[in-house]
């Protein structure tokens, strides 16, 4: 059996891509230009700017390898092997349905070989005017703090804890809910908008595993900068997470496994580092 090609685009972009010659799979595979983000053996990220006013620029994420372990991992659970370029697609449309606000999917396709997904590609339409809130909190919230930028990070911290817990009751887990794939723009006080984005290891089912919970409140504990995010902080997000006045024993048990998981993820990203920058002498 041959290899088999799909692309599916978002009716309102198809001119512009077609425009821009990139209406075809391997010519977006094999697209040169636009600026890197991101590149390695297994994925590259780029912008891609258009020469149409009406709209900004589209992010071009390109998966040249579909890992074997991601393969399995979908028919262990039963699930028929997909690429990360349509992962994305179906979990941008699953954030939009319950209300979380994603980049605007532009387009995605992938190829197969014998039904199994090989390389693949998601295009995204840029979100402008927007920063990683990982950044954004260090920015807006060194101290020391007026009244009124500390009620704007406590109207922040609810409004983080609120994404989280639709996420989850809605069965979604991110697998890489950092503070850097959460973008923030500014549009007045108390009126911001925050974009969940690299959705590709977005997985969903019926009810989130307490397991997957743990993980995704460590990932953004672990990104909070404890120079701006105190212990108090930490404590009111969790609460209202959990929509408590007072935690119970069981919140208190899922409160130190989530500092357990974020120490962890900090040991592991250490030795991470650690092994790039030997590499890199």
């Amino acid at each position: 059996m041959r290899d088999s090609c799909h692309l599916e685009v978002g009716v309102p972009f198809a001119q512009a891509l077609k425009q821009a010659g990139l209406l075809d799979f391997d010519r977006l595979m094999r697209h040169s230009g636009g600026g890197v983000y991101s590149l390695n053996p297994l994925r590259s990220v780029v912008r891609i700017g258009l020469n149409n006013d009406s709209l900004p620029g589209f992010f071009l994420k390109r998966h040249f390898k579909t890992p074997v372990g991601e393969l399995i991992k979908d028919l262990v659970r039963l699930r028929w092997p997909r690429s990360a370029g349509w992962k994305e697609w179906r979990a941008g449309q699953r954030f939009q349905k319950i209300g979380i606000l994603t980049y605007t999917p532009v387009a995605w396709g992938e190829r197969t070989f014998f039904l199994r997904p090989r390389d693949s590609f998601f295009i995204s339409l840029e979100v402008q005017g927007a920063e990683r809130v990982e950044d954004y909190v260090v920015k807006s919230y060194s101290p020391p703090l007026s009244r009124e930028s500390l009620q704007a990070k406590r109207e922040l911290a609810a409004r983080l804890a609120h994404l989280a817990k639709t996420m989850h009751r809605a069965g979604l887990n991110h697998h890489d809910f950092y503070l850097g794939h959460i973008l923030i723009k500014r549009k007045g006080p108390g009126q911001d908008d925050l974009y969940v984005i690299d959705l590709q290891r977005v997985e969903a089912r019926r009810r989130v595993p307490r397991r997957l919970i743990i993980k995704d409140l460590a990932q953004l504990n672990f990104t909070a900068s404890s120079q701006v995010v105190t212990l108090c902080d930490r404590i009111r997000f969790l609460k209202l997470y959990l929509g408590c006045r007072k935690m119970s024993s069981a919140d208190k048990r899922l409160a130190i496994a989530i500092g357990k998981k974020t120490e962890k993820i900090s040991r592991h990203t250490a030795r991470v580092l650690e092994r790039r920058r030997k590499i890199n002498r």
